[in-house]
């Protein structure tokens, strides 16, 4: 835990250890105050795949605490940032990755991602149309520089995706968007 503490303070965090009594005792003080205010929200996601890649070397690492610390100072509240643990490199299965999964409709940056890095943006019901005008552009800025750093072996996760990324036939099904069309028709 002191390794967790020392990083979230050397980037200007805090760090609060606490015992509490009880689940309820917990819930009052931390979940009830944080829910306030929450009806009518309009939260809006976007998300990247992080290829394996990035994380093998010091370089790849060193782009990635830039995103995020990018993502920090456009305004996105990390708070919101979450990296869920669905990705190909968890699951316990005999399938083969190796074909980037050919047989299913999923981005074939899935199969190559370590990380899903999804990010929010939130608006209450009574924001001016310039509040959520700015959400909706920083978070396209957000998506356009998760693009730039997965590159042509990045994608979205398209289930968490920002519904105003450009290039979105690419980002959300890769290779496989043709076949998918074809499909439908």
């Amino acid at each position: 835990m002191n390794n967790a503490i020392q990083f979230a303070l050397a980037l200007g965090g805090t760090s609060v250890i606490e015992v509490l009594p009880d689940w309820l005792t917990f819930w009052n003080k931390y979940v009830i105050p944080g829910t306030s205010g929450g009806a009518g929200l309009s939260k809006i996601i976007t998300s990247q795949l992080l290829p394996s890649k990035l994380f093998a070397s010091a370089n790849g690492v060193s782009s990635i605490i830039d995103y995020i610390s990018t993502l920090r100072d456009m305004g996105l509240d990390p708070r919101n940032t979450y990296i869920p643990v669905t990705t190909p490199f968890v699951a316990d299965t005999n399938f083969d990755y190796s074909n980037g999964g050919a047989e299913t409709s999923v981005h074939p940056a899935y199969y190559e991602a370590l990380w899903e890095f999804s990010n929010s943006g939130v608006t209450p019901w009574n924001s001016t149309y310039s509040d959520r005008l700015r959400t909706v552009t920083m978070l396209t800025n957000a998506t356009r520089l998760g693009m730039k750093l997965g590159g042509s072996n990045g994608g979205t996760y398209v289930n968490e995706a920002n519904p105003f990324t450009q290039d979105w036939e690419e980002a959300w099904w890769g290779s496989r968007y043709n076949n998918l069309v074809k499909t439908k028709k």
